[in-house]
């Protein structure tokens, strides 16, 4: 995942509330957010560079307002249906939506995001669909014996450039169900 290109660097991280700790495993509320979202065809392996390239031209002026906005971090991916997948850049938190400036890309879509609550797999290396495929259902597993219930909906967060080899930071989040958190992970 691309985060920092010649002049650009994710300054700023999505932010987020941890209800819950252990280990590489989390809960956490993510409060409401804009993105700007590109969706295209193929998987995590085959898509996510063309996604990433149309998401990035718009943050650095390929919009009606030739306006550079900042680049936030992690870069969202998840998957609509088989072999399509959705990528979404988190917008800064100090605009206001009706400051985004139009895509010249009519297929990137800004929108405000509701909040939401996720269980959270942070693991190293460099991501592909079948480590995201492997770590989905190792959290599924920590989540079944904690008697959590989640969606099928999956997003892979990635912090770091292509170019970082070490002390890669990647996360899988499935969405949890909020009322039916047990009381030791939800201490919001």
């Amino acid at each position: 995942m691309c985060l920092i290109i010649p002049g650009i660097m994710a300054a700023e991280k999505q932010k987020y509330k941890v209800l819950y700790s252990e280990g590489n495993f989390e809960i956490r509320f993510y409060p409401p957010s804009t993105t700007a979202s590109y969706t295209v065809d193929g998987n995590y392996d085959t898509g996510r560079n063309k996604a990433f390239m149309k998401l990035y031209d718009y943050i650095v002026g390929e919009n009606t307002t030739k306006r550079q906005i900042a680049m936030i971090s992690p870069v969202h991916i998840e998957e609509e249906t088989h072999n399509r997948l959705i990528m979404r850049f988190v917008m800064p938190e100090n605009m206001h939506f009706e400051e985004f400036p139009k895509p010249n890309e009519n297929s990137i879509r800004i929108l405000r995001s509701t909040s939401y609550y996720t269980a959270s797999l942070r693991f190293g290396g460099f991501a592909s669909q079948k480590k995201i495929k492997a770590r989905i259902i190792e959290l599924k597993k920590i989540l079944d014996k904690r008697n959590i219930v989640y969606t099928d909906k999956y997003i892979f967060m990635g912090y770091d450039p292509p170019f970082k080899f070490f002390k890669r930071h990647n996360e899988i989040h499935l969405l949890v169900v909020p009322e039916h958190l047990p009381k030791e992970y939800n201490n919001n």
